[in-house]
């Protein structure tokens, strides 16, 4: 039981490190700082290939605009962050996309980010 559990532990440190990322957007599909950006998207893409992880895109919108535009635009970067990631390697099953508008993400932020749910879809 304890190899299971040391064996297990690489793969609960990548979980627990992708489901604490995130990029902020300066526009709809624009990271605020593109090289940062992809550097995570690196990451993530190295992970969910090791351990063979589905992930869920969140997208995010700040609270400015028509409820449909922000969902609209919290879409387009959830969907930004799938296509990085199968330009890296990941295969699309393995991802899924969620758009959720201005909500706020589980800090309680309403802002113009993706961030990553592992198990998600």
């Amino acid at each position: 039981a304890q190899t299971a559990a040391r064996a297990e532990a690489p793969r609960l440190n990548a979980v627990r490190l992708i489901e604490g990322r995130s990029n902020k957007f300066a526009r709809a599909d624009v990271p605020v700082a593109p090289g940062a950006a992809q550097m995570v998207l690196m990451q993530i893409a190295n992970w969910v290939q090791l351990f063979d992880l589905k992930v869920n895109i969140i997208g995010y919108s700040d609270d400015v605009g028509s409820p449909q535009t922000n969902l609209a635009v919290s879409d387009q970067r959830a969907k930004w962050g799938a296509d990085q990631l199968i330009e890296l390697g990941v295969n699309p099953a393995s991802l899924s996309v969620e758009a959720l508008g201005s909500q706020p993400d589980h800090d309680g932020n309403a802002d113009r980010q993706i961030r990553f749910r592992v198990g998600g879809g």
